[in-house]
């Protein structure tokens, strides 16, 4: 915002500027219900094993961890590869983003986030 303007105001203006991370936040929270879905209806199998510690709600917990885990990266590659951006670089430090395309898509604010 340029300084002497006043403050936008009006969801109109925050969801034309916002669009984006109003649409992944959706998705996310979405993520987090579909995994807490899949969570509740797996099945338990008769011996759980070690690394649930035996115990079932464990065991559930894991298994939407993992699914939440898995949406939420499809996720953040969605909207990275929106923006022109994508993931870069894996490694023993985690995964890095950069942009993948030479220039930016016009309309598309040149951050490098």
């Amino acid at each position: 915002m340029k300084q002497g303007a006043s403050p936008p105001e009006g969801i109109r203006w925050w969801l034309s500027n916002y669009w984006l991370q109003a649409l992944l936040t959706a998705a996310v929270i979405a993520a987090a219900t579909a995994a807490g879905a899949v969570a509740l209806a797996v099945p338990v199998p008769a011996r759980i094993p070690a690394f649930a510690l035996c115990a079932a709600p464990v065991y559930r917990g894991e298994v939407g961890l993992a699914c939440f885990l898995i949406f939420y990266v499809v996720i953040q590659a969605i909207g990275l590869a929106v923006s022109g951006r994508g993931f870069v670089r894996f490694g023993p430090r985690g995964v890095e983003p950069g942009r993948v395309l030479g220039k930016p898509r016009a309309g598309w604010p040149d951050d490098e986030r």
